[in-house]
């Protein structure tokens, strides 16, 4: 496994591996976690640097 501490609101595992869980450190009524198809974001805009996301990948 591995984690993923993004410098913005938007991360993503590579290609040879899945998502297995995801938060946004920040305010989260403001900023509310969005699950992508291999990633996640956390609000509207993915380069927000307000709000980060992180996320734990493990190989497929």
């Amino acid at each position: 496994m591995r984690v993923v501490s993004s410098p913005n609101a938007s991360a993503g595992c590579n290609s040879d591996e899945v998502m297995i869980s995801a938060l946004c450190i920040g305010s989260f009524t403001s900023y509310p976690l969005i699950p992508a198809e291999n990633g996640a974001r956390c609000g509207e805009n993915p380069n927000a640097t307000e709000v980060k996301a992180r996320i734990v990948c493990a190989r497929k």
